[in-house]
């Protein structure tokens, strides 16, 4: 157990290193299966990233960006979604980030 607590900081860290080269993040959040404590050894890492450089990008080319972080740090078992600090502050409470917020671990802020 230590041993799977110990791999999931590395990727992390390794992944939040690579996205602050291109841009601040306000807050990094855990979510999902690990942030619930019932990941598995196939569990992904679900990782909410809410930061400025999403403006002007639509959910797709957010996507495309940080699978791209992913694989330049060797983490691509992180499965990262990107938000403004504007969406995740409106959010409906029927949409993702709703449950983000309900069940989420914020792992990082910039405040």
């Amino acid at each position: 157990m230590a041993n799977k607590k110990t791999k999931l900081k590395k990727n992390i860290k390794s992944f939040l290193e690579e996205f602050s080269k291109i841009g601040t993040i306000n807050q990094a959040i855990l979510f999902g299966s690990y942030a619930k404590g019932t990941s598995q050894k196939w569990s992904d890492i679900d990782l909410a990233i809410i930061s400025k450089v999403f403006e002007n990008k639509n959910k797709f080319q957010r996507l495309v960006m940080l699978g791209k972080l992913a694989w330049k740090s060797k983490t691509t078992e992180i499965e990262a979604l990107g938000f403004t600090p504007k969406e995740y502050k409106e959010n409906n409470e029927l949409d993702i980030l709703s449950e983000i917020k309900r069940t989420g671990k914020v792992i990082y802020s910039k405040n």
